[in-house]
């Protein structure tokens, strides 16, 4: 029974965060690390609110974003900070979600000159940061994931200098590395010692790179203190100095609240994924891709 060990960390542990991943006191998945969805943006929230919002929004004023973004650049940016319903509450998969998602991705696409093939090296979820172009007045509006206490960075000095905005998608967010513990498992005292060593502040409080926020609240305490404001970037044009303790107080006061997961099952991903890249691309028509993905997702729920 794993249940007294999960009892045992609650305390220790960002509450909003176990709480998402926890039913009627049975485990099944928990995050160890997570990242959280921003925009950047230097103008009214309510121009990138919805997605048919945020494709209007560029079609009228053409290329806000960080240009040479690829299909499947815009595609992940766009799944992920405005998750279409693929599944009715009756389990039947929605044709009419399908078919607007694919619509708007491809005037996405094409308002913002996206490119077939990949350019950037780093990724949206790999925390791609945009603050310096944005400072500089080349674009107007940034996907933001922030994946740590580290990653707040140079965002408030771009803001300032500005007059944009940080501004979170909901309460929702990413996991980044998660533990899943059957209930069944023949090992439940193993299990337990995993889940204790895998939370414990000792190893949550361990700097490990881009992996995203740490769960447990005093190494959340700790972020809060952190002060890189005598760090600067130059990039032979522009300074921006890194977040003080004020900003990154407030980046882990946000972080607290968030209660969301958001999670893509692998197999559906590569589904709509691969429809849409022929749709993008112009080797498939919109019902032919529609049908596609209505299909093999049918087919794959049949099978769990």
């Amino acid at each position: 029974d794993l249940n007294p060990v999960l009892g045992s960390l609650k305390e220790e542990l960002t509450p909003n965060i176990v709480s998402a991943y926890t039913q009627e006191d049975k485990i099944y998945m928990l995050p160890a690390r997570f990242s959280v969805p921003f925009f950047l943006s230097c103008d009214d929230p309510e121009r990138y609110a919805t997605l048919d919002a945020l494709v209007e929004y560029s079609e009228e004023n053409e290329c806000v974003m960080l240009p040479n973004f690829s299909y499947s650049d815009y595609f992940q940016m766009l799944y992920y900070n405005y998750p279409p319903k693929l599944v009715t509450e009756t389990g039947e998969v929605n044709r009419e979600e399908i078919t607007k998602f694919l619509e708007l991705l491809k005037r996405m696409c094409e308002s913002e000159g996206a490119l077939e093939s990949a350019h950037w090296p780093a990724t949206y979820l790999k925390g791609l940061n945009s603050s310096s172009v944005f400072a500089k007045g080349q674009i107007d509006l940034a996907f933001v994931n922030l994946l740590g206490g580290f990653s707040l960075g140079t965002y408030p000095s771009a803001i300032e200098m500005r007059g944009g905005q940080m501004v979170p998608n909901g309460d929702l967010f990413f996991p980044n590395t998660l533990f899943a513990i059957n209930n069944l498992s023949s090992k439940p005292k193993l299990a337990a010692s995993f889940l204790q060593f895998a939370f414990s502040y000792d190893i949550q409080e361990r700097y490990v790179g881009s992996s995203g926020f740490p769960i447990h609240e005093k190494a959340l305490d700790e972020l809060a203190e952190l002060d890189m404001s005598n760090y600067c970037l130059y990039d032979g044009e522009i300074t921006l100095q890194d977040a003080g303790k004020e900003e990154n107080a407030k980046m882990i006061e946000y972080v607290r609240t968030v209660r969301t997961p958001f999670t893509v099952d692998a197999s559906i991903w590569d589904i709509v994924w691969e429809a849409a890249a022929g749709y993008l691309n112009g080797k498939s028509g919109i019902s032919e891709s529609v049908e596609s993905i209505v299909n093999r997702i049918q087919i794959y729920l049949y099978e769990q």
